[in-house]
């Protein structure tokens, strides 16, 4: 991966190859809420090899923002192409270390964010809540709801019995779809955060074009 230094560089290049401007101090702000917010979608994903999935959100985000522009929609859709081509028959293992690579690149990120400190999905000291209590957890397919225990006797079953448990676990209430049209994926993330009218904050954006982000230190 890139250091954190050219990551910088090419995110000004990025932000600077349109007709938007930013200050330096406006700049840093936006790199920093990119950073946590891509470290909050591949912390919080519940099987690693969502991280597409998370991809494939992003990219039919920028479909929407683009739908009038038939040169920017070509391009999406080579670059849709081009991550299926790559990435789609990566193995879950691979998943699992490209997942925990990009967790150390931004284990050192605790920029706090409004939106999700508002929304109870990060403490005061950026450190992301994780599982948080009053949601239910997510199980990948295949995957049995925990409070069970079952016996075997000479390999064959024999009865379970139930536990109780004191969270709720459901499993993934969508199918996976990698169409770039596709309406409805395994996982919300990837999407704008400011999709959600309950989940904008009106003082995230000042007259100065800066984002609202504050470092923890």
């Amino acid at each position: 991966m890139f250091s954190r230094r050219h990551m910088r560089a090419m995110f000004e290049r990025l932000a600077h190859s349109s007709i938007m401007r930013l200050s330096e101090s406006s700049m840093e702000k936006l790199f920093d809420l990119t950073l946590m917010m891509t470290k909050y979608q591949i912390q919080s994903v519940v099987m690693p090899e969502q991280i597409l999935t998370v991809t494939m959100n992003h990219l039919s985000g920028m479909r929407r923002i683009a739908k009038q522009e038939d040169d920017i929609q070509e391009l999406i859709r080579n670059a849709h192409a081009m991550f299926l081509m790559l990435y789609g028959p990566v193995p879950v293992t691979e998943w699992n270390l490209i997942r925990h690579q990009m967790l150390n690149f931004f284990q050192d990120c605790r920029v706090k964010v409004s939106v999700l400190l508002r929304d109870e999905k990060q403490f005061d000291d950026g450190h992301f809540v994780y599982l948080p209590q009053k949601d239910p957890i997510e199980l990948p397919p295949d995957v049995e709801t925990p409070g069970v225990t079952k016996y075997y006797e000479n390999g064959e079953f024999v009865k379970s019995t139930q536990w109780p448990v004191t969270r709720t676990y459901i499993p993934l209430q969508n199918t996976e779809s990698r169409n770039l049209d596709a309406e409805v994926r395994s996982t919300t993330l990837g999407i704008s955060i400011f999709t959600n009218e309950m989940s904008v904050n009106v003082s995230a954006w000042h007259l100065g074009g800066g984002l609202h982000s504050e470092s923890a230190g």
